[in-house]
């Protein structure tokens, strides 16, 4: 590990600031935690489309049936069978919009449970560099100094937490003394509940 905490020493140095900044898409889209959330409910939602595009190839030739019994049934048996075509067209683009909700509703769940995860590392961050607060990449205009701490927070959170699955045992953090120690426990993916001065695991990118 001595390669990576160099790495990270390096950095620290690089940031002479009170005030860093974070790319939280970046943070989010590039940790092994964050693209496992993805991945997974990429392969979930192509699997519901692949169910719905069955679905879709089911109901044409349907159409086509109906189209074709047209010819013989009566005029009212007819309706009676088009009206229950189209409640079923109607459901099913009814139930694919709700699974998209979802979808959305359950990804940003799940980046809202990441950043709180993620914040005892940041703040343990914030701490290492002799910050005071992180600010979000997008909120700044311009700036004389590389104050972004992205990469570096992206290893670190890498480091503590691996991809953040239950269970997952945590790579080796960095040795102590090298300012990078989390408090968390050996064997343990759990991250701490509160940052180094003791205050609420909190998204420390987010405004108060």
């Amino acid at each position: 590990m001595a390669p990576v905490t160099a790495g990270w020493a390096q950095q620290t140095q690089a940031v002479p600031s009170q005030f860093v900044t974070l790319d939280r898409d970046r943070l989010f889209q590039s940790t092994l935690y964050g693209r496992r959330v993805i991945e997974q409910l990429a392969g979930e939602r192509l699997r519901l489309a692949e169910e719905t595009q069955e679905l879709e190839r089911a109901l044409e030739a349907e159409e086509l049936a109906l189209t074709e019994a047209r010819k013989t049934l009566p005029p009212e048996e007819f309706r009676a069978k088009a009206d229950a075509f189209d409640e079923k067209v109607v459901a099913l683009r009814a139930e694919a919009q709700a699974a998209e909700g979802r979808f959305v509703t359950l990804l940003e769940t799940e980046r809202l449970r990441f950043f709180e995860r993620v914040a005892p590392v940041l703040a343990q961050l914030i701490h290492d560099l002799g910050a005071v607060a992180i600010i979000d990449r997008s909120a700044i205009l311009l700036t004389t100094q590389n104050i972004d701490v992205t990469d570096l927070a992206i290893a670190r959170v890498d480091a503590v937490l691996n991809d953040g699955a239950e269970g997952r045992e945590p790579s080796t953090a960095p040795d102590e003394g090298t300012g990078a120690e989390t408090g968390t426990e050996s064997g343990s993916d759990e991250a701490p509940t509160d940052g180094p001065t003791g205050a609420p695991a909190t998204d420390p990118t987010q405004d108060n």
